[in-house]
């Protein structure tokens, strides 16, 4: 029983290759394959050279539909990579609005919030806050 519990209580090592096509296809917008990929077990947050995980990826890209599925799969919201940056500051920089409002109420990381505002005021003043139908990315 005890190895049966040291067993369960070690991480698995994740290949790399799988760590590169989560990222990738969280990037990309390919829900069915981020769903392939978390369905065989990928961990949600695995983290690229930066520190970035694919729901950063995903809120950069303007993919609405993979932030939803990597936050309903258990998506850290308030990671943050090696620049300090997370989902909802990546979202307020690239001016995609309803992904900003979406994980908005979901940040309680108070850094990440305040950062993530002065941004989307930026992006608005150089009118780059997108509307969902300037940015309908998702297939």
């Amino acid at each position: 029983m005890v190895k049966k519990l040291l067993s369960t209580a070690r991480p698995q090592a994740t290949d790399p290759e799988d760590v590169k096509r989560l990222l990738r296809a969280a990037r990309t917008g390919a829900t069915g394959y981020v769903k392939e990929l978390l369905d065989e077990g990928v961990p949600v947050d695995v983290l690229d050279g930066e520190g970035s995980t694919p729901l950063m990826e995903a809120a950069t890209s303007g993919r609405l539909k993979a932030v939803k599925l990597l936050v309903e799969r258990g998506a850290n919201v308030n990671c943050t990579n090696k620049y300090r940056e997370g989902p909802l500051t990546y979202a307020a920089m690239a001016g995609y609005s309803t992904i900003y409002d979406y994980l908005l109420p979901l940040t309680t990381m108070k850094q990440l919030v305040k950062r993530a505002a002065k941004m989307r005021e930026v992006m608005i003043e150089r009118e780059q806050w997108k509307l969902p139908e300037e940015w309908e990315l998702d297939d």
